[in-house]
């Protein structure tokens, strides 16, 4: 899958809605949508719990269903870092169809 992202903090956050189903349908091919934990452009993979786990490759990210579970690992497994971490949605587009 090809990544594209549309990415929302938690105050913007919208339940998945019809402005990001017409972004996704903006480019042809069925998409999926995750949350992801990010730090200044890099990504949570959940190999450690230290700035060694993060990547910057969001396809190597850990995929959270809800923003809620992103949320609660960050704050669990890596406390000290928590404040310099957000959960972002973003989307993967299949365009190869």
């Amino acid at each position: 899958m090809k990544h594209t992202c549309q990415e929302f903090n938690e105050s913007e956050f919208v339940p998945y809605s019809n402005e990001l189903c017409r972004a996704c349908q903006s480019e042809s091919g069925k998409h999926e949508s995750a949350w992801v934990i990010e730090a200044d452009g890099s990504y949570w993979t959940g190999t450690h719990v230290d700035s060694r786990g993060f990547q910057q490759d969001v396809n190597e990210a850990v995929r959270f269903a809800r923003f809620e579970d992103a949320e609660k690992v960050k704050h669990w497994l890596m406390p000290t870092l928590a404040f310099a971490l957000k959960a972002v949605e973003h989307v993967w587009v299949d365009s190869a169809q």
